[in-house]
């Protein structure tokens, strides 16, 4: 993953359970040059650790939906609610850095 930092996934095994996974990714989340504060999930991070620990925050909403039963667990009304209160988040977005193209 080099253009997401966080991703909530859910993929069934060979014998039909489902697994839920947060996958991170490492080459971002390792980078130690970005310009600082990034703004993540609507809130400035000065350091790489906040930077994970938002992403993280932000993943685990989503588990939370999926494990409730919630059938749209996305970036949902719900979803919002959610990561204001229990985070104070504000802003469902969590990409880092700025794209080249």
């Amino acid at each position: 993953m080099t253009r997401c930092a966080g991703l909530f996934v859910v993929e069934r095994d060979a014998r039909g359970t489902w697994h839920p996974e947060i996958r991170l990714s490492i080459p971002l989340l390792r980078r130690r040059d970005w310009p600082w504060p990034q703004v993540v999930c609507g809130l400035n991070c000065h350091d790489p650790e906040s930077i994970q620990q938002r992403i993280l925050e932000h993943e685990l909403i989503h588990y939370k939906l999926w494990k409730d039963g919630v059938k749209d667990w996305g970036h949902t009304e719900a979803f919002r609610v959610t990561a204001w209160e229990r985070f104070g988040h504000q802003s469902v977005t969590h990409g880092i850095g700025v794209e080249e193209g």
